[in-house]
């Protein structure tokens, strides 16, 4: 836990007269706040729930609400507009939010500084990236960038592209990747790699005679795909919906691998990107065909909250990705 930085603020009075008996009031006020609790405070702002800050911190969300609440009474102001739809900064929240963000992104700094002392290695790095980038293009990349910075440590964690965007806001994450159709407010970004979408489906299938298909043509039919809200799913919702259709999903894993070996079993068809693909065609019995579709080919993105800010470990990281 880091240290428990005093912030104080106090009104001078002029002393009560000696021959007054009425006590003047006494408006000094001083707070003591500490970093997780400024961190739960600008998670619960950025994410507009405080359910969704204690998920993204690993602890009770009646804990969150607690020590927001011991904010809020060590401070004497309102910071946080509570409501069914969820939490919303006040004035005088947003002034806090802004002032907490610098003082969180400094403190990392720190932080990341005295533990390349104390460990003996020159930076960690923490990266978050879509299932996408981990299973096509990140194993080469990160192996290369380790045989050049040996010591360098990096944190990889795999999450749906709106999740890592909003781990790179909150500043749980240096860095992400994450698909380009994400909105991503208030990040910076840089293109990292184009990723190619093919349909798969079974070897059999009266669609594997085929060199390409248009989404019209697998819109109706039996999908797998991707648990949870992953950008590659909520792309092939919102086109099938735009066909006036809707996507019927029919068996949803948790894998890329998972989800080759159900179209290989002749449960459905499915949507991945062709690095996740084509080096299984000759051990599975499935097909890719080409989309003939604008959208068929998207950008991934190396998102930041700012490049210039990062630590020199995050920075060599990024410019290895994406120059």
């Amino acid at each position: 836990s880091r240290g428990r930085p005093e912030v104080m603020s106090a009104c001078c009075q002029e002393p009560a007269s000696p021959r007054s008996s009425t006590p003047q009031p006494h408006n000094s006020r001083s707070m003591r706040i500490d970093f997780a609790s400024l961190q739960l405070f600008v998670t619960a702002c950025r994410r507009g729930s405080i359910t969704a800050a204690a998920a993204a911190h690993h602890i009770a969300a009646s804990a969150v609400s607690r020590r927001l609440a011991e904010m809020e009474a060590a401070s004497g102001v309102t910071l946080l507009e509570r409501s069914k739809r969820g939490v919303a900064p006040t004035a005088a929240g947003q002034a806090l939010l802004a002032r907490a963000e610098d003082m969180l992104r400094l403190a990392d700094r720190i932080d990341g500084d005295l533990a390349d002392f104390s460990t003996g290695v020159r930076g960690t790095v923490r990266l978050a990236a879509n299932t996408s980038a981990v299973t096509q293009y990140l194993p080469d990349d990160l192996a290369g960038f380790g045989q050049a910075h040996p010591d360098v440590r990096i944190e990889l964690r795999e999450l749906v592209s709106g999740d890592i965007v909003a781990a790179v806001s909150d500043g749980l994450s240096d860095l992400g990747i994450a698909a380009s159709h994400v909105p991503m407010p208030g990040l910076q970004s840089r293109p990292y790699r184009q990723d190619e979408l093919v349909a798969v489906v079974p070897s059999a299938h009266p669609l594997a005679g085929r060199a390409a298909v248009r989404m019209a043509e697998m819109a109706d039919l039996d999908f797998i795909a991707l648990q949870g809200e992953s950008s590659l799913r909520n792309l092939l919702q919102a086109e099938a919906a735009r066909l006036g259709g809707s996507l019927a999903i029919r068996v949803e894993m948790l894998s890329f691998d998972a989800i080759r070996r159900m179209v290989a079993a002749g449960l459905g068809i499915t949507v991945l990107p062709r690095g996740a693909v084509d080096p299984y065609l000759d051990r599975l019995a499935v097909t890719a065909l080409a989309i003939k579709e604008v959208w068929a080919t998207r950008q991934l993105m190396l998102i930041a909250r700012d490049f210039t800010g990062l630590s020199p470990a995050a920075r060599a990281l990024s410019q290895a990705l994406a120059g």
